[in-house]
């Protein structure tokens, strides 16, 4: 979710490390659903978006086809400070053409390794001769100037 950007801009590197390393994938591809929710009106709600977004979560709400009252917002998280009890931010009301929502959008990222985590994670990776399984460097041991002529995996293959 993302309530200030763009729906053409990309997971940054940090964050899919974040999500993998959360997500703990048991298969070859992390899929990520970018849901399509209510954008902000200016630059400096952000933090409040985010607060509210995972309170509305919680409550297992819709966070799609509902809307916030911006303006009402960060009375509300102060409401729940002073009180110590959360409550959800989202107005009954069905979301309004008027208001720009993100659009819907679904990123797959191959992960590798026993620590199921994007390439990206290491600078180099080497693969199992046995069972041609990448493995990142760093998860194998291996220093960024060795470079075995062949090399089993310690995890698959012994």
């Amino acid at each position: 979710m993302d309530s200030l950007s763009s729906s053409d801009v990309k997971t940054s590197l940090e964050t899919l490390l974040q999500i993998a390393k959360v997500y703990s994938a048991s298969k070859s591809i992390l899929q990520i659903n970018r849901l399509s929710v209510q954008q902000q009106v200016g630059i400096h709600d952000c933090g409040l978006f985010a607060i509210a977004y995972a309170v509305e979560l919680c409550f297992k709400n819709d966070v799609e086809n509902s809307q916030f009252e911006q303006l009402s917002m960060r009375k509300h998280l102060l409401d729940c400070f002073t009180t110590g009890i959360m409550s959800p931010f989202l107005q009954p009301q069905k979301k309004q053409p008027s208001l720009v929502h993100s659009v819907r959008k679904v990123e797959r990222i191959k992960v590798y390794c026993n620590c199921k985590l994007p390439e990206e994670y290491d600078v180099k990776m080497i693969s199992c001769d046995k069972c041609h399984t990448w493995f990142h460097y760093k998860c194998v041991n291996l220093k960024l100037g060795e470079n075995p002529r062949s090399w089993k995996c310690p995890f698959h293959c012994c």
